[in-house]
């Protein structure tokens, strides 16, 4: 009985663990991705600013 009910803990408290993990995991990915589409995107729009200044 005992052992039982401490798996069942230990199941549940992994389950939420796990699930912190995978939601701190997944803010960094956003971050990282968001930090590359800005260094992807303002050297192009700063290109097209010229390219529109220009004409």
């Amino acid at each position: 009985m005992g052992d039982h009910l401490h798996a069942k803990i230990f199941n549940f408290s992994t389950k939420k663990f796990s699930k912190i993990i995978l939601m701190s995991l997944n803010r960094e990915l956003n971050l990282l991705q968001d930090a590359l589409n800005l260094n992807f995107l303002w050297p192009r729009k700063k290109v097209m600013v010229q390219k529109l200044s220009e004409t």
